[in-house]
């Protein structure tokens, strides 16, 4: 156990990391930036996030196609947000199963980590 453990990053995101997720507070809808501060386009088609494990923070990611593949499959032009934020719970819960099981960051979620939508 005590090797797994020592595989992750521990750390919480970073002040850039920070700077950038608390520009959403100021955006309608909480909606984040889509350039960073340098004026580089940050990519729609992934939803980049921290889930805390334990006492660690872990970085992790979900591609739009998987959120909409999994929970909207009939949806089109879907916010990938949007999704994510309604299916938080088991997607940070993915994150963590996979981190028990030995992944290392940063997690990338992909369609069959997730549970089938109802």
């Amino acid at each position: 156990m005590r090797g797994m453990l020592s595989t992750v990053a521990e750390h919480k995101p970073s002040e850039a990391q920070r700077v950038w997720l608390s520009k959403g507070l100021q955006q309608p809808g909480g909606k984040l930036p889509l350039f960073d501060e340098w004026g580089q386009k940050v990519s729609s088609r992934t939803v980049r996030f921290w889930v805390q494990v334990d006492t660690q923070w872990i970085g992790a990611s979900i591609g739009k196609e998987t959120l909409h593949y999994r929970y909207r499959p009939d949806g089109r032009d879907e916010d990938p947000m949007e999704t994510y934020q309604s299916h938080a719970e088991d997607i940070e819960a993915a994150v963590r199963r996979r981190i028990a099981q030995g992944a290392r960051e940063p997690v990338m979620l992909r369609e069959f980590d997730l549970p089938v939508a109802p």
